[in-house]
């Protein structure tokens, strides 16, 4: 989640929508892309209308950050009316981005988030881990995007021009898998009797799987990203 790297001067994809090809690259999980994309949904209690629009990161502004002080602050609502918020991101947010979400949800008691992520951000840093986690605990519900959700996102936040109508992106299962027991193993921790480390059971299993899963990607050959960013 890299916002130096965007040379993009506007927040806000074209039209709202994102090309297709930036989805494919941005969004593809073997990919380690620096530009942070959001493609969100926001839904008010007392409105039918469903905006549905992307914006990203900047050299100057996180994704994240932008969507909280702008896009939602543009929205004329009433402080009683309940507010669902969807995100697909290209990147988990970072520590300070979830500290900055867990502010804004302090002040907006009435608003729901789900997070889905293509990637998990620099997973070993304990900043970005205990960030999720404290998402986690007061309610936000994050999740790896899986096939369906890919397929869910083409149709609806690309740009129809040029588009294929067929986009089933199955070579992004094993990375999938992988960033899913990552996931796991890092909220898992909030959830062990407050010791703050993953039962022994736990540690073999996810071990296990990721054995399981690092062959699978060898096999794949895959792997040409694995020893940069994954333990």
């Amino acid at each position: 989640e890299d916002s130096e790297l965007d040379p993009c001067s506007s927040l806000e994809c074209f039209r709202g929508k994102i090309e297709q090809e930036t989805y494919i690259d941005s969004y593809d999980p073997s990919v380690l892309r620096r530009v942070q994309y959001l493609l969100y949904e926001v839904k008010w209690s007392n409105s039918r209308k469903l905006t549905q629009r992307c914006c990203h990161s900047t050299r100057t502004e996180h994704a994240e950050i932008y969507f909280l002080e702008d896009v939602f602050h543009r929205q004329r609502y009433d402080p009683s009316d309940h507010c669902s918020l969807t995100w697909y991101m290209s990147w988990s947010p970072c520590g300070e981005c979830c500290k900055a979400i867990r502010d804004f949800l302090k002040e907006q008691p009435n608003v729901n988030l789900v997070i889905y992520v293509a990637r998990i951000y620099c997973h070993e840093e304990e900043n970005n881990r205990q960030g999720l986690r404290s998402l986690v605990n007061i309610g936000v519900t994050i999740r790896i995007m899986d096939l369906p959700v890919y397929s869910y996102c083409w149709r609806t936040f690309v740009c129809d021009e040029d588009k294929d109508e067929d986009y089933w992106p199955r070579h992004f299962a094993p990375w999938i898998m992988l960033y899913s027991l990552e996931l796991q193993s890092i909220l898992q921790v909030s959830r062990t009797s407050g010791r703050g480390h993953l039962h022994e059971e736990m540690i073999q299993s996810h071990m296990q799987n990721w054995t399981f899963v690092t062959i699978y990607l060898l096999l794949a050959g895959l792997t040409q990203h694995c020893s940069r960013n994954w333990r």
